[in-house]
C-alpha cells in the first residue's frame, strides 16, 4: 500500500475500513446518523440517573457501563452490518512492544501536561479514581471499578474511532485530500472531540480536556492506526487507567 502514514508498519498490507468505500461504502448523511446514534449511548451513560436500590446496584452499573459500546457497535452495524467487527481484529504479535512504548509515552505527557496546566488553571481529577480513595470498601470500589471500565473503555474506544474513521472518509472523498494528510486531520480533530466530551466528567475545564485529555488521546488512536485493531487502542486505555488510578488508591 502506497502512502503510507509514519505511524503505520512498512510491510502493512491491512487498511482502515469505510473511508474508501472497502469493505463497504458509509455515505456522509450515514456517518452523520451513526455519530448520532452514539452520541445519544454517550448522553444516556453520562447523565442518566437510574434509580438504583442493593438488588438491582450491579445490574444498572453493568448497563451504564456497556451504553456506549452497544451504540457504538449498534450504530455503525446499521450501515455495516456484520463488517462493523472488521474494528475488531487480532493484534498481530509484533505489535505488542510499540504499544508498550505508546503506553510509556502517553503516562509521560498525562503527568508532565497535567502539571504544566495545573499552572495556570486548577485541575479536576476523574470521579472513579477519587472514589477509591474514601471508606473502608476502596478495595472492593476499586476492583469493581476496573471490571466496569472493560466494556466502559471498549465503548470509549468508539468515542474516539467513531469520529476518526469518519473525518477520514470526508477529507479523503470528499474533500479529496491525500491518505496521509486525512489520517493526520482525523487523528488530530477525532482527539479534541474525544477530549471535549469529557468536560462533563473533569468540571468543564476546557484547559485540561483538550491539552491533557484530547491531546493525550493521540497516543490511543496512534495504537489503532499501527494494529488497525479497535484491541490496540483500548489496551493502551485500560492500561493507563488502571495504572493511573491504582497509583490514587495506593496513595
Amino acid at each position: 500500500m502506497s502512502n503510507r502514514f509514519f505511524i503505520e508498519r512498512k510491510e502493512d498490507t491491512s487498511d482502515f475500513p469505510f473511508y474508501n468505500n472497502q469493505p463497504r461504502k458509509i455515505s456522509t448523511a450515514q456517518w452523520g446518523i451513526i455519530l448520532a446514534i452514539f452520541f445519544i449511548g454517550f448522553l444516556l451513560s453520562s447523565f442518566w440517573v437510574p434509580n438504583i436500590n442493593k438488588n438491582n446496584v450491579l445490574l444498572v452499573l453493568a448497563l451504564i457501563s456497556s451504553m456506549k459500546l452497544i451504540f457504538g457497535v449498534g450504530g455503525l452495524a446499521i450501515f455495516a452490518g456484520k463488517d462493523t467487527f472488521t474494528l475488531f481484529k487480532k493484534i498481530r504479535a509484533k505489535d505488542y512492544f510499540y504499544l508498550f512504548l505508546l503506553l510509556i509515552v502517553d503516562l509521560i505527557y498525562a503527568f508532565a501536561s497535567s502539571g504544566i496546566v495545573g499552572l495556570f488553571t486548577k485541575t479536576a481529577s476523574n470521579p472513579a479514581g477519587v472514589s477509591h480513595t474514601e471508606g473502608s470498601e476502596a478495595l472492593a470500589h476499586f476492583l469493581l471499578n476496573m471490571i466496569s471500565n472493560i466494556p466502559n473503555l471498549l465503548g470509549e474506544e468508539f468515542m474516539a474511532l467513531l469520529p476518526f474513521l469518519a473525518i477520514l472518509y470526508f477529507f479523503y472523498q470528499r474533500v479529496g485530500w491525500s491518505r496521509n494528510k486525512s489520517i493526520a486531520i482525523a487523528l488530530l480533530l477525532s482527539s479534541l472531540i474525544f477530549g471535549l466530551l469529557h468536560l462533563p466528567t473533569y468540571q468543564w475545564n476546557w484547559a485540561q480536556v483538550i491539552f491533557v485529555i484530547g491531546l493525550g488521546r493521540v497516543m490511543g488512536t496512534a495504537a489503532y492506526i499501527r494494529t488497525k485493531s479497535i484491541w490496540g487502542s483500548f489496551l493502551i486505555h485500560y492500561l493507563f487507567d488502571t495504572l493511573t488510578f491504582l497509583l490514587v488508591f495506593l496513595a
